[in-house]
């Protein structure tokens, strides 16, 4: 009994003690946490120093592939020469330009051929060293077009223009833009920023945590956006596939042609304009639709809306059958030839093609036009 005793005063013992000691280890975190945002928010209104401005060459190789990594700062790839030249630019806060150097001596850029993974450009800290708040290096990359690039930026800007051996861009916090990819497939994507991609002839790849995408001019296979919070715009899209995905926020489609067309929002408004397409495909679970076809359609539409209104507007000439459906709301159009509380169904021409327009509670809508 008396051990007993004994061994649960040294467990109760052992229990207080890691608790206190796991106490003062968060104190003391919090404590450098304070004195961390105390200096940064310091260091915020000192004036900016340019530091150290270099150039580096990577010979000619016959291997495509060309890493780029950043930490803080920007990123910026154009096309030049056989040889690819680094020009670097850090950039520092302090007290005076003295103070502004020592901050950033931490912070170098390197170099290296690696024989597995190709060329390799990135931003490094002497070893043990945290980044140092305040410190950015822009790195502006002049490298033959037909380089495969692969980017990644954790709080950066990241540009790449006119290179077309394929590009993988990503930012954890920044924008991404890439215009005149050429052939190239092309994937871009950001915690926390927005992506644009203009003229590209690949198949282009777009994702966003928090941020806007924006895709113009693009003729390749496949065109994929996927935002999880943020607005979506396409236009001026050839293309056999396209696919577009928002968890919240509105989507954009203007005057594009593709074979396939599904556009999808969980929360947020879909419009679709000046689109020609076979099977078009369009769904909000809490939002308007709407839909105008550019030329007469013979193809499949199908538009659901949970909450929202849908309005579909066709060319009379098209040749399909249109039916509608809402469980809450009212049907409009004058080229029903079939309507009721709820349903109504018309056909246009010998009805070769299908379009299926429904919402659980909203207005629904069919515009026809010569």
């Amino acid at each position: 009994m008396r051990w007993r005793v004994v061994g649960a005063v040294v467990f109760a013992f052992a229990c207080s003690y890691a608790i206190l000691w796991g106490f003062n280890c968060a104190r003391a975190r919090l404590g450098e946490a304070v004195e961390d945002l105390a200096e940064q928010i310091e260091v915020a209104g000192q004036p900016r120093f340019e530091v150290a401005r270099r150039t580096r060459t990577l010979e000619p190789t016959e291997d495509k592939r060309l890493r780029i990594e950043n930490i803080a700062g920007r990123v910026k790839v154009v096309p030049g020469g056989p040889e690819t030249i680094v020009e670097y630019v850090i950039y520092a806060r302090g007290e005076d330009e003295a103070a502004a150097r020592l901050r950033a001596e931490p912070v170098e850029v390197r170099s290296a051929r690696e024989a597995e993974s190709g060329d390799r450009i990135w931003v490094a800290l002497e070893k043990g060293e945290r980044w140092p708040s305040h410190v950015s290096v822009e790195l502006v990359v002049k490298t033959p077009p037909e380089r495969a690039l692969s980017i990644r930026a954790i709080s950066a800007d990241i540009s790449v223009t006119d290179i077309h051996g394929g590009i993988e861009a990503e930012a954890t916090s920044g924008d991404v833009r890439v215009t005149g990819s050429g052939g190239g497939r092309v994937a871009v994507s950001s915690t926390s920023g927005d992506l644009r991609v203009e003229d590209a002839d690949g198949s282009v790849e777009a994702r966003a945590t928090s941020g806007d995408i924006s895709l113009s001019g693009l003729r390749g296979p496949a065109t994929t956006a996927k935002g999880t919070s943020g607005d979506i715009w396409l236009a001026g899209i050839q293309s056999q596939e396209v696919s577009v995905n928002s968890s919240s926020g509105d989507v954009s489609l203007e005057e594009m042609a593709a074979d396939r067309i599904s556009a999808r929002s969980s929360s947020g408004d879909v419009r679709i304009t000046a689109v020609a397409g076979e099977h078009i495909g369009v769904s909000s679970s809490s939002g308007d639709i709407a839909i105008e076809v550019a030329r007469p359609f013979s193809g499949e539409i199908e538009s659901r809306t949970s909450s929202g209104d849908a309005t579909v507007s066709l060319p009379a000439s098209s040749d399909c059958e249109v039916e509608a459906k809402t469980a809450s709301g009212t049907i409009h159009g004058e080229r029903w030839q079939e309507i009721s509380r709820g349903h109504a169904r018309t056909r246009l021409g010998a009805g070769a093609g299908s379009v299926e327009i429904s919402t659980t509670s909203g207005n629904i809508h069919l515009n026809t036009k010569d």
